[in-house]
Formats: C-alpha cells, structure tokens, sequence
C-alpha cells in the first residue's frame, strides 16, 4: 500500500469516534517507521510521543480531514485539521518516507502549535 494510501486509512479512523488506540494501533505501526522524528527547530516528537498524541486523539473522539497531500517516491507533504471538542488544529508537516513509511517530518510554515507541545505533556 503507498503512503499515501496508508494515511488516508489511519485519517478514515478519526471519524468523530470516541475509541481506545488500540483497535486502530495496527494503522499507527504500518504509517509511522520505528525511527520516526518530528523536528521544528529545538523541539524534537519522537514515536513514542506521537503515539501518545494520536491516542489521545482518539480518546477525544477527534475527527480528522485531509486537506492537502502530495507524494512522491521518497517523500510526502500532508495537511490536516484535527477537531474535537477541544481543538481545532491544522497540522502540516513535510516527510521523508522510509521503508514505505513516515520516517522524518516537519512542520510545514510552523504548523504544530504550542497546544501540540502541551498535549504530550499531559497525556
């Protein structure tokens, strides 16, 4: 499956649903590689930190919609917004794709807001 395809999958989940991460983890594993980064200057989100962000996602019952996504072999740029009854975010990030998969992202025109910081903070 391309990336592409795989994040169009992963994002379908975000439907508004209030759901645990775990019934949706294995589309977590096959989008995000083992190695995977975001990096905005200083502030570095590993793995473990995006799956926590994206675990509480899903626990706020987040809906997600894809507004922008251009692909090539070897790298991705996608443009979301994440909504719930909490935030109302835009997240746009550049990737480079490795093994089929997000390897090294960043935030497009500074994208991730402080409240993306703060989130892995309290989760």
């Amino acid at each position: 499956m391309s990336i592409e395809n795989k994040l169009r999958a992963y994002l379908a989940t975000l439907d508004g649903s209030f759901r645990d991460f775990s019934s949706v983890e294995h589309l977590f594993e096959d989008l995000y590689h083992s190695g995977f980064v975001l990096q905005e200057n200083e502030n570095i989100l590993d793995r473990k930190q995006m799956k926590q962000f994206h675990a509480k996602a899903f626990e706020m019952g987040s809906r997600a919609t894809l507004l922008l996504r251009v692909t090539s072999q070897d790298s991705i740029e996608y443009k979301f917004r994440l909504t719930n009854n909490h935030w109302n975010i835009v997240i746009h990030c550049a990737a480079e794709v490795k093994d089929g998969k997000l390897y090294k992202a960043q935030p497009v025109d500074g994208s991730y807001p402080l409240l993306f910081r703060n989130i892995i903070i309290i989760t």
